[in-house]
């Protein structure tokens, strides 16, 4: 098997468990999951060298095709992360104000002056 085969099998196994770890929501084996693949796939890449046969041109333009699905995996986990931490620090400051609802208030508003002599 040669190293554009094996660099195609680890991007296909790649997909298919990135759409499992992001169906089951689980971010922490996702970016594991990820982590290895690019540990592995820079080992494949650095064996791939000229000049290539007609069939791995072919694999070549299909790895093409699987590097832009990987992509928008990557950019559909990460949007869901920043949605994520932008809710949750949208709910600390929420928290926040209901545990202390006056602190930020700045006026004077209330007090009386009494002007006497």
């Amino acid at each position: 098997m040669t190293a554009v085969q094996r660099l195609k099998d680890l991007m296909e196994n790649t997909i298919e468990k990135l759409d499992r770890l992001e169906q089951q929501k689980n971010r922490e084996g996702f970016i594991e999951a990820f982590e290895h693949f690019l540990d592995e796939r820079e080992k494949l890449l650095q064996d791939i060298h000229p000049p290539y046969t007609d069939e791995e041109k072919q694999m070549g333009e299909q790895l093409v095709a699987l590097d832009q699905t990987i992509q928008e995996q990557i950019g559909r986990f990460f949007q869901t992360l920043k949605t994520s931490m932008r809710n949750l620090k949208k709910q600390k400051h929420s928290n926040k104000k209901y545990n202390h609802p006056y602190q930020d208030v700045s006026t004077m508003d209330g007090m009386f002056f009494d002007k006497r002599n």
